[in-house]
């Protein structure tokens, strides 16, 4: 009986030994996320799962910051309790680089990665001061989206995806013939065009007419001068001179995107994580979309790109398994292969872009999207001070979209409100350009 007893109290030892074994074999860090649209997120943590279920050792938790999320980061980084690993993004990522919150990756990057696999313009964002911080692991762009449906209803041709036919006065003349009163009570109710309040998608409208927001030195705001404040006032006008686009009040109520899906407006610029509350109209049967250039300028028809990677902070107790975790989200047998059947985002990684991604039929035109990446990209101005920049740069032209100011005023506040910003930025500086990095891509 005893013999019994002292058997059974071995073997529950033993038990209680293995659970606390594989308890402590176990690995896990955390993920700091926040400053995107709700579809980013979804994709995101569909690629967690990816990574958890391939590496069953290891325990991912991503935490979700709402509303601000960079102010709310660095309040986190200055108490020290950064998680390990924090969502990089090409116009936030500099204060993480600058002030020291992320690991420099150059070493491994140089020793492991071939950066020739993956777009040239991926890496840009996450280089500073001669190290790179990240690698890419999604991409994106602006895509200019319209309503086939009213097309066809007015009789119009579709906007075709040729740069010196699809220009601006065609633009705006099919946005006029497209903008209606549909039942006669004296006020507009489909839109010709949906113009978002911003400065942020105005870069696009510029980079098309060869200028930009900022000086070449990235000192002082550059919109003062022309063409640049000319586009400003041409894109302001489309709504508060034109009527030609919903109110910013109606914009912001409703939500952009939603407008376009619900079939209020005809042409809208939009990315390309917007494919998917799209898809889900066309296949609701409320709207069917077609896809093509941003109307061209002077420069032709130029998008903004944008690219993520994910950063591994000073604070990272476990940097191997970190390390593991963000070479498999970026590699062709890893994340890659799965972020390849989303339409968010195209993969940076060019053997499954122009692998298992281009090979989709799907709808929304994946070879498109890739010719954008590839010949019409544009990086937005990249500032260390992101945050405080974008704040500066709301507040200096919210009035332009209202209509209460003119776009010269507009600059002239910017002038004021964002210059001392860049100028704070002068000791982080320099930049060190990408032709400047020691061992650049291979071009092909």
């Amino acid at each position: 009986m005893k013999d019994r007893h002292y058997l059974k109290l071995c073997l529950v030892v033993l038990l209680v030994l293995g659970v606390a074994i594989g308890a402590s074999a176990q690995k896990s860090f955390e993920i700091l996320y926040g400053g995107a649209p709700l579809p980013k997120e979804k994709t995101f943590r569909f690629l967690v799962k990816k990574y958890m279920e391939a590496n069953p050792d290891v325990k991912v938790k991503m935490t979700t910051i709402p509303g601000d999320f960079y102010d709310k980061m660095k309040i986190l980084a200055a108490a020290g309790e950064l998680p390990s690993i924090i969502r990089m993004d090409d116009d936030w990522t500099g204060e993480y680089m600058a002030y020291g919150f992320v690991h420099p990756l150059t070493d491994r990057i140089e020793a492991n990665i071939d950066k020739a696999d993956y777009f040239e313009e991926a890496w840009k964002p996450f280089l500073y001061k001669g190290d790179l911080y990240g690698i890419p692991y999604d991409a994106a762009g602006s895509m200019f989206f319209y309503n086939k449906n009213h097309f066809d209803e007015a009789g119009i041709p579709y906007p075709p995806r040729d740069t010196d036919v699809w220009t601006k006065d065609r633009f705006f003349e099919y946005a006029k013939k497209l903008t209606k009163d549909k039942d006669g009570d004296g006020r507009t109710d489909q839109w010709g065009v949906c113009i978002m309040p911003s400065w942020f998608d105005t870069q696009n409208w510029l980079w098309c007419e060869g200028t930009n927001l900022l000086s070449e030195d990235k000192t002082k705001i550059a919109f003062d001068q022309h063409p640049a404040v000319d586009v400003f006032q041409w894109k302001a006008d489309l709504r508060t001179k034109y009527g030609l686009s919903p109110s910013a009040a109606t914009i912001q109520a409703m939500g952009n995107e939603a407008m376009f899906a619900a079939g209020l407006v005809s042409m809208i610029l939009c990315e390309t994580w917007d494919i998917p509350k799209f898809e889900d109209a066309r296949k609701a049967g409320k709207i069917e979309y077609g896809t093509t250039y941003l109307p061209s300028g002077k420069a032709g028809a130029v998008h903004r790109v944008t690219f993520d990677s994910w950063g591994i902070t000073t604070n990272a107790k476990d940097f191997e398994t970190c390390w593991d975790f963000v070479t498999w989200m970026s590699s062709a047998e890893g994340g890659q292969q799965y972020l390849a059947g989303e339409a968010t985002f195209a993969p940076p990684n060019r053997k499954i872009a122009y692998g298992a991604y281009l090979q989709q039929d799907a709808y929304w035109d994946p070879k498109f999207v890739i010719d954008i990446l590839e010949n019409h990209g544009h990086l937005s101005e990249i500032v260390l001070q992101g945050a405080a920049f974008w704040d500066a740069m709301n507040r200096a032209t919210e009035g332009l979209w209202l209509g209460t100011k003119t776009a010269e005023q507009a600059a002239k506040d910017a002038h004021r409100l964002v210059d001392p910003i860049l100028a704070q930025e002068a000791d982080m500086r320099p930049f060190i350009s990408w032709e400047g990095y020691p061992n650049p891509p291979k071009s092909e």
